[in-house]
């Protein structure tokens, strides 16, 4: 979950493959901490508009999809892909 939020702001020099991976990178931004400015630059100008941050719709696209499945469950329909989220 980490690493599609951290893609989807662009941030994808923070995503580690494997804990190993996920220590060296901690590890380099406590020995660099300079390192961090970049990633924090990127993020404060992402964040106002970015689709992460905006809980309503996130959390009413959330819904919508329960909804869905819900009705197609009661309908003894099998589950589907289905694009809900914005």
């Amino acid at each position: 979950m980490a690493g599609s939020l951290l893609r989807a702001l662009g941030l994808t020099e923070l995503i580690a493959g494997s804990p190993e991976e996920y220590d060296r990178i901690g590890q380099e931004l406590l020995d660099a901490p300079l390192r961090l400015a970049a990633p924090r630059s990127k993020l404060a100008q992402r964040q106002p508009r970015h689709a992460v941050f905006d809980s309503q719709n996130i959390c009413r696209d959330l819904e919508s999809a329960f909804v869905l499945m819900w009705r197609r469950h009661q309908q003894n329909e099998p589950l589907a892909d289905s694009a809900v989220m914005r």
